[in-house]
């Protein structure tokens, strides 16, 4: 059997650190977390920003077992130039994430 994953639309409301100790209580080994907003309007998440939330996202993972099997949303072309980029994958990689998500953002889909 293929292992479920906990996603973030799921207990919208709760922290990323909640919600993988959620998944652990029930049963999960992973979760699914939200770096990006899929709107370019919205702001980055903080767990994009806050290194402290990343190293505690980071901690609970481990202490838990629950996994972060994907991360979302890289949004392109817009994230997908200098810093923005680099900081989404470095998150992604310090969180132990298996999984980016993508999501195409403009009508030319040559530019995605």
């Amino acid at each position: 059997m293929r292992p479920c994953v906990l996603h973030f639309l799921t207990v919208p409301d709760l922290s990323p650190v909640e919600a993988i100790h959620v998944a652990a209580e029930v049963g999960y080994p992973f979760v699914s977390l939200r770096l990006h907003a899929p709107n370019p309007a919205d702001a980055a998440l903080p767990l994009l920003l806050d290194d402290t939330m990343a190293r505690d996202v980071a901690a609970a993972s481990r202490s838990t077992g629950v996994g972060i099997a994907e991360v979302d949303i890289l949004r392109l072309p817009i994230d997908a130039t200098g810093d923005c980029l680099a900081r989404f994958i470095d998150r992604a990689a310090s969180l132990g994430a298996k999984h980016l998500v993508a999501i195409g953002l403009d009508a030319d889909e040559k530019k995605v």
